[in-house]
């Protein structure tokens, strides 16, 4: 994703949090965002619009900030100028439009329009989450009263800045790769994620692989722990203590998927779940069975959703995103 700008003030490097300072989405002021906004400005018709709710106002806002992810690398995110325009107006996140100007209540007041130098973000920060160190000052400051919730939109030119910090729609964990799997014409190897879905309470656990033979019967193999068993015959070793098994097959590119949806129980946050595939392969011997890598999945931390939403236009005009906020601080 990107998003879109053009100001007339310069951007400054952040040395330090102002006083009266706020953040949004509310509780992330020293927690990381869990993931990043591909790009930032967003590319397309670099358009962003982001409508935050809770008790922001009344207060004064001199300007805005944002700080890139903490963890991920971003080697596209060279420091550059852009022209950026940035708008503001109260906001209601119970009443959000994919048309821009609707979701400005009273209309938007332009605060910045100029040349805003944008920080190099290619390298991991030292310790998450990252200072707010891209940072538009406003022309003049600008009143927020008391409402429903807060608005900002920002337009640019150009596109060149990834990796902005943001709260995703959900919580989620990514697997990890145990060990390797056999190999014949290619490895086989798996892979995994769980989400905690906000808004539903419930939980999607996912479990891919691909090497595999073409259109086979296959298993997935779950467990509770890695026994890391070499099994005499088989090509690669147990990375599960099988304690549960789901028949699939592979398709026509030897790959499978295993993916199911349950109800969500916060007490399992945290518990391990291991799965590995198999596979009947001839031309494996002496045991004609292929297995992939193990994967070790995390059932992830349930988290309030953002109070609020994002708007972005990638090219093919406006669309809304429930639950999903750039990380940004009110100055």
């Amino acid at each position: 994703m990107s998003l879109p700008f053009r100001p007339l003030c310069i951007l400054t490097f952040a040395a330090g949090v102002a006083a009266q300072s706020t953040v949004v989405p509310t509780g992330y002021t020293a927690t990381e965002g869990e993931s990043f906004i591909q790009q930032f400005p967003l590319g397309g018709r670099n358009y962003v619009q982001q409508i935050h709710g809770g008790a922001i106002g009344p207060r004064t806002i001199a300007g805005l900030a944002w700080r890139r992810d903490g963890q991920s690398t971003t080697p596209f995110a060279s420091p550059s100028q852009q022209n950026i325009t940035v708008r503001v107006g109260v906001g209601d996140p119970s009443r959000v439009s994919s048309v821009p100007n609707d979701n400005f209540i009273g209309g938007p007041t332009v605060v910045f329009d100029g040349i805003v130098a944008l920080p190099d973000w290619q390298s991991v920060p030292a310790a998450a989450p990252a200072p707010f160190d891209f940072v538009i000052t406003f022309t003049q400051p600008w009143a927020l009263p008391a409402g429903p919730g807060f608005t900002w939109d920002l337009a640019s030119f150009f596109d060149n800045l990834n990796g902005a910090d943001m709260v995703p729609e959900h919580a989620g964990t990514n697997g990890v790769t145990l060990g390797q799997g056999c190999s014949v014409v290619l490895p086989m190897t798996a892979r995994g994620w769980m989400l905690a879905l906000a808004p539903t309470n419930e939980l999607v656990t996912c479990f891919a692989a691909g090497g595999l033979r073409a259109v086979s019967p296959a298993v997935l193999l779950l467990g509770g722990s890695d026994p890391q068993l070499a099994v005499p015959g088989l090509c690669a070793a147990l990375r599960t203590d099988v304690i549960g098994a789901v028949p699939t097959s592979t398709d026509w590119g030897g790959n499978a998927k295993v993916q199911w949806q349950q109800a969500f129980n916060p007490a399992l946050a945290g518990r391990a779940l291991l799965g590995q595939f198999a596979t009947l392969d001839p031309r494996i011997s002496p045991l004609p069975f292929g297995l992939t890598n193990g994967v070790a999945q995390s059932v992830p931390t349930p988290r309030p959703a953002p109070d609020g939403a994002t708007v972005v236009d990638e090219g093919s005009g406006p669309q809304v995103l429930r639950n999903f906020a750039i990380v940004t601080e009110l100055r």
